[in-house]
């Protein structure tokens, strides 16, 4: 794995850990950021990679900053509308780390656009009367302790080193099958357009109810562009029942060629930071108690339909019962759940 990772964790959190920061980087490195391994396995979603790294990248300060890099370069290719609805259903501290982002790289790219992502509630500027700055880091590694701080990220409550910018982030190559949302973006814009066509582009008929859902925008703004494609003879349009599916013709679904497969990253990364989170409470050593494993179960049940999510697709085993089978069970679901990931970094 790049980078570091914190050594006083339970087996099964540095498991998990060490999955989700590979998939992270083998993703970034697919859409520009300067590595050697990116995965074609999966369509990359980069506003909940961004979201996703805001969260699991404070255990490895190279990667964030390798996202920072990559944002400043990109920030024009950005959907800030799917990026601030994605923050907004993050928990924890994650929405206060993703507007110190979003400041630094209004700052660094000159696009005022990004500081619409730190005017939020919830991602106020930081009192330095009201309590210390927390390291953004939690590896313990990353400059978040000593000597000069960041200017931006100090201004937000989190204490780390200046960043340095290595400026070797690249455009992303939009003809690649995992970049596939930059190639809907640079035919129709950033929006609820190119989020439509990268669906369709994936799926062979689909309803607009469905597109919305996945792409975060609202459904009129789907409906009224699958119309439009319809009328223009770009779509197929049949009934199902009550609902309306739309499929491209073959002339604008070539346009998609090659595209990888379609994962709901945003689901799935939601899912996967909330059973991170219980399995962070969890000792390093020594037995984990009844309380710890119930807390797993609960958000192994709760993270159940993000794990489920469309192209993710990890199906929880029955927990009813798991008592009887011990503590073994649910740290057996945590481990298929890195090997899905696994799969899904290859």
């Amino acid at each position: 794995m790049n980078g570091t990772t914190q050594s006083a964790m339970h087996p099964a959190s540095t498991r998990l850990l060490e999955a989700v920061l590979d998939l992270l980087w083998v993703q970034w490195t697919a859409v520009g950021v300067a590595g050697v391994r990116a995965s074609e396995a999966s369509l990359v979603d980069p506003e909940a990679l961004v979201v996703a790294t805001a969260e699991f990248g404070r255990f490895d300060a190279r990667l964030f900053d390798e996202m920072l890099d990559w944002l400043v370069v990109n920030a024009a290719r950005v959907d800030l509308v799917r990026l601030r609805r994605s923050i907004a259903s993050a928990s924890d501290e994650t929405p206060r780390v993703a507007a110190a982002m979003a400041d630094f790289v209004a700052v660094h790219s000159g696009r005022r656009q990004w500081r619409t992502l730190v005017e939020s509630p919830d991602a106020a500027p930081h009192s330095h009367t009201t309590r210390p700055a927390t390291p953004l880091f939690q590896s313990g590694h990353g400059g978040s302790g000593w000597g000069e701080q960041d200017p931006v990220f100090l201004a937000h409550g989190f204490a780390r080193g200046p960043v340095v910018l290595r400026g070797m982030s690249q455009i992303p190559d939009a003809s690649l099958p995992a970049c596939a949302r930059f190639r809907a973006r640079g035919l129709t814009g950033i929006g609820a357009r190119a989020e439509a066509l990268t669906y369709l582009w994936t799926h062979e008929w689909s309803h607009g109810r469905l597109i919305a859902q996945r792409s975060l925008y609202a459904k009129t703004a789907v409906a009224q562009y699958l119309s439009d494609l319809a009328q223009l003879r770009l779509a197929a349009r049949r009934e199902s029942g009550r609902q309306v599916l739309y499929r491209l013709e073959p002339s604008l679904t070539a346009v998609g060629t090659p595209i990888a497969p379609y994962v709901d990253w945003a689901a799935a990364f939601r899912g996967l930071a909330h059973v991170w989170h219980r399995l962070q409470t969890w000792p390093a050593t020594g037995d984990v108690g009844h309380a710890e494993a119930t807390g797993l179960v609960q958000a192994l049940i709760k993270a159940t339909p993000d794990l489920a999510a469309e192209g993710f697709e990890y199906h929880l085993p029955e927990m009813r019962g798991w008592a009887k089978r011990g503590i073994e069970f649910p740290l057996g679901a945590v481990e298929d759940i890195a090997r899905r990931i696994e799969d899904l970094t290859r």
